[in-house]
């Protein structure tokens, strides 16, 4: 059976823009969530702000969909995230998305993702990061279907990071990597 990577949302969020002065960009904490097999509505799970400077919060979200599911909101301490991209491929396709607040409630609170449908699996992750610009910087999105799927990325400034996700369709798993360029 050939297996499918989605790979999805390239958000750069980087501070070394011009002639600034800025704080380095650093980890803050992470966070995951995996549901059980047709799960209701909405996936909930914590996450903990530790205190920083210039903190932002970028969650995503998996929807593992044969039904033309799709994340409709994703939520920190009540307050509503603000969608980053959504890639989903349509009807028995699975998609993901990114989202992001800055800066974020400081502390350990509830993160709900919530959807449209009914899918078999839904997964969401989290990363803090201190050092963050208050929005994105520039986003891109890749995909492809072999074994085996990359991209090129080029940021627009120094010290920026790059979070992605990587979906293989055999398994509801969200991993988060963050890759740093100078």
């Amino acid at each position: 059976m050939k297996k499918y990577i989605l790979l999805g949302l390239f958000i750069i969020i980087g501070l070394g823009m011009g002639d600034y002065a800025f704080a380095a960009i650093s980890l803050n904490s992470t966070s995951s969530a995996l549901s059980a097999v047709f799960p209701a509505s909405p996936l909930t799970w914590s996450h903990n702000v530790a205190a920083g400077a210039d903190t932002a919060l970028v969650c995503n979200g998996y929807i593992d969909s044969n039904v033309n599911a799709t994340t409709t909101s994703i939520t920190f301490n009540g307050d509503s995230l603000t969608k980053i991209f959504d890639l989903n491929a349509g009807y028995n396709a699975r998609e993901i998305s990114q989202w992001y607040i800055s800066p974020p409630d400081q502390g350990n609170f509830t993160v709900s993702l919530a959807w449209s449908g009914a899918p078999p699996r839904v997964a969401g992750g989290c990363i803090a990061i201190d050092g963050a610009a208050s929005s994105p910087e520039a986003t891109t999105t890749a995909s492809g279907s072999s074994n085996a799927a990359s991209t090129t990325i080029t940021t627009i400034s120094d010290n920026a990071w790059v979070i992605d996700v990587p979906l293989v369709q055999d398994t509801a798993l969200i991993q988060m990597i963050v890759t740093t360029t100078n």
